[in-house]
């Protein structure tokens, strides 16, 4: 049934020349409420998807990011991502000056995965640099992450990265 309804949604879309933007945000504001009494968790993943792809060059959900962390391994074979909890990481980023999420640049989803690749794929390295210190090992992954994410040669690069669809 779900398939079907999409099916036919994606072929009255096709059939469309030219639409009022108006009725069609007007039809999309009282779909999105429909969602959000039925099912809010959906709903708040498309108005994530939706706030990323208008405001962000990378940007993920927060159930990519979850998904993603959860399935990184480490150099030292460790399962799942260094940082658990989000909110943590991102009270501790804004407290050394290192931002969360930027304008058109990248969301807090993105970054909070980023750091956790970060780690996950050169977390050896940044220990020895970082002499064990872990503040500074959490300093050096928040400003490679930032570097990574601001990286002008490839912007949205998150998402190509794990072959996510925009």
């Amino acid at each position: 049934m779900a398939s079907e309804v999409y099916e036919h949604f994606v072929q009255m879309c096709d059939e469309v020349d030219e639409c009022d933007i108006e009725i069609v945000l007007s039809m999309f504001k009282k779909a999105m409420k429909s969602l959000s009494e039925t099912s809010p968790k959906t709903a708040q993943n498309l108005v994530e998807i939706c706030e990323g792809m208008l405001n962000y060059d990378n940007y993920l959900t927060e159930d990519e990011a979850d998904q993603l962390v959860s399935s990184m391994v480490a150099q030292d074979g460790t399962k799942s991502g260094k940082w658990k909890d989000p909110e943590t990481v991102f009270r501790k980023l804004e407290s050394i000056g290192i931002p969360c999420c930027t304008d058109h640049g990248f969301n807090k989803w993105a970054m909070f995965c980023m750091m956790n690749k970060i780690s996950s794929d050169y977390g050896i390295i940044l220990n020895e640099i970082a002499q064990g210190d872990s503040e500074k090992y959490f300093e050096l992954c928040g400003r490679m992450s930032l570097a990574t994410l601001e990286d002008v040669d490839s912007p949205g690069n998150i998402r190509r990265y794990y072959k996510l669809q925009n």
